[in-house]
């Protein structure tokens, strides 16, 4: 903020080994657009509709999509830099895996982003996302901090991921006596 305070910082840590899966419903995913549910993951048909998500990994995430005849294109970037545009045309009604090779540890921000076109052969521009499971076991939280006049921290809200929209996962409130002492 303008006094130079923190007022937001990501905690990472990986606790073994393993994988972590990430389900359409949970929380550290951000999406934005209209996304509704559809059994066992979200749909939308809006252009340019999007999540994202920030994870850890050393080896490959794997995103898995819906494939079928009114299914479109969308768009994969990581850290902010298109990985690749993916077609999820298919005549009859599937899953897609989806796996993209990692480099180092990160922490990464994945985001998809619906387009508004589909191929020749497809009835629409539908996306369906499942699931994102990467090869690490790890939790990757945002700390969200709150101060008073005197510039001493008020709270701290530990969100899950970067998803600051959500409900913290865990606050800390902190009082100080008139002397200043918590």
């Amino acid at each position: 903020d303008l006094r130079d305070r923190r007022v937001k910082a990501q905690d990472q840590r990986h606790p073994g080994s393993g994988t972590t899966e990430y389900e359409y419903d949970n929380e550290a995913i951000h999406y934005l657009g209209t996304w509704t549910l559809a059994g066992e993951s979200r749909q939308t048909t809006e252009p340019y509709a999007s999540f994202r998500l920030a994870f850890a990994g050393n080896e490959a995430v794997t995103l898995s999509f819906g494939k079928g005849p009114d299914h479109g294109r969308f768009d994969i970037y990581i850290g902010g830099s298109l990985w690749e545009t993916i077609d999820c045309y298919e005549p009859t009604v599937a899953k897609r895996n989806v796996v993209i090779p990692l480099q180092n540890d990160g922490p990464f921000v994945i985001e998809v982003i619906n387009r508004p076109d589909h191929g020749p052969a497809s009835t629409g521009n539908k996306l369906t996302f499942g699931s994102l499971s990467v090869d690490a076991e790890y939790t990757l939280q945002t700390i969200r901090y709150t101060y008073d006049a005197a510039s001493r921290v008020l709270d701290a809200d530990y969100y899950p991921g970067e998803n600051t929209a959500s409900t913290p996962v865990e606050t800390f409130a902190y009082e100080y006596d008139v002397a200043g002492n918590l």
